[in-house]
C-alpha cells in the first residue's frame, strides 16, 4: 500500500514539473454502485442499492494525459435468505492515468485506466454465529465517461468506473455509475 501511494506521488510530482500546459485538478462524483454478488437461494439480494462515491486528485498534461490518485466507495450489497443475512462492502485507493478527448471546447469524452487496491468486508449473520471476512487485493480498474464544460474551469462528468475485489478466493465484479464536478486549477 506505501509503495502505491510513494509511486503515485511521484508520478504526480514529475507531471506536475512538465511544462505550462499542465492543470491540476479535483474532482468528486456521487451515484449507484453495483456488487455483483451470488444471489442463489435467497428471498432477497439488492446488489445496487447503496450510493456510490469517488475523490479524485489529479494533474493533467502532455494534451489530455493525466495522472490522478483516488478514493472509490463502490457501496453495499445485502443478501438475506432462510436464516441468513450478509453484507458486502468494497472501496479502494487507486492511482492510473486518465485521457481526455474533446470534441468541442465543451463537450468530450475521458477514459481512465489504472490498479486499484480493494478492501471488501463480508459479514454474515447466520443463527448461530457472526462471521466476518475481509479482504484485500490489488486489481486493475477502468473508467469510461463523457463531460460538459459550463464554464471554464468547471467540468460535469458522468461516467462507470470497473473493477474486481476478491474475498477468500471469490472474484466480485464491482461497477460505480457515477455523476461529479471537477474543479480545473
Amino acid at each position: 500500500m506505501r509503495k502505491l501511494i510513494v509511486c503515485a506521488a511521484a508520478v504526480t510530482a514529475c507531471a506536475m514539473s512538465s511544462g505550462a500546459a499542465a492543470q491540476a485538478y479535483a474532482s468528486v462524483a456521487a451515484g449507484r454502485g453495483v456488487i455483483k454478488v451470488d444471489c442463489a437461494g435467497a428471498s432477497t439480494c439488492d446488489s445496487s442499492d447503496d450510493p456510490a462515491y469517488r475523490f479524485i486528485a489529479g494533474h493533467r498534461f502532455l494534451n489530455g494525459l493525466a495522472v490522478e490518485l483516488g478514493i472509490t466507495d463502490y457501496g453495499t450489497a445485502s443478501y438475506h435468505g432462510v436464516g441468513t443475512y450478509a453484507t458486502v462492502m468494497t472501496n479502494g485507493i487507486s492511482a492510473g492515468l486518465a485521457f481526455d478527448a474533446p470534441v468541442n471546447s465543451s463537450f468530450g469524452f475521458i477514459s481512465r485506466a489504472g490498479i486499484t487496491q480493494l478492501k471488501t468486508e463480508v459479514e454474515i449473520s447466520t443463527t448461530f454465529l457472526p462471521v466476518r471476512r475481509t479482504g484485500k487485493n490489488i486489481a486493475p480498474y477502468v473508467g469510461l465517461g463523457l463531460y460538459v464544460m459550463p464554464w471554464r474551469n468547471i467540468r460535469v462528468e458522468a461516467g462507470v468506473d470497473l473493477s474486481r475485489a476478491e474475498v477468500s478466493g471469490e472474484k466480485i465484479d464491482l461497477r460505480a455509475l457515477l455523476v461529479g464536478v471537477r474543479l480545473l486549477f
